[in-house]
């Protein structure tokens, strides 16, 4: 279901470039830079996660 709240996600194979999803996780590294401690770690191991699964 679809609300403004909750917009309906587009699917993981949304046809983002090679070079968009890097950007997204150069993005997620200056934002892991700007935390401390294991909110950080937290930050950066789901950024390595999502890589995996998006460009392998």
């Amino acid at each position: 279901m679809t609300t403004a709240e909750h917009p309906e996600r587009e699917p993981a194979d949304a046809g983002y470039s090679d070079a968009e999803i890097r950007r997204a996780l150069e993005q997620a590294d200056v934002e892991a830079g700007d935390q401390t401690g294991d909110y950080a770690a937290g930050m950066r191991h789901a950024r390595l996660i999502i890589e995996e699964a998006l460009l392998g």
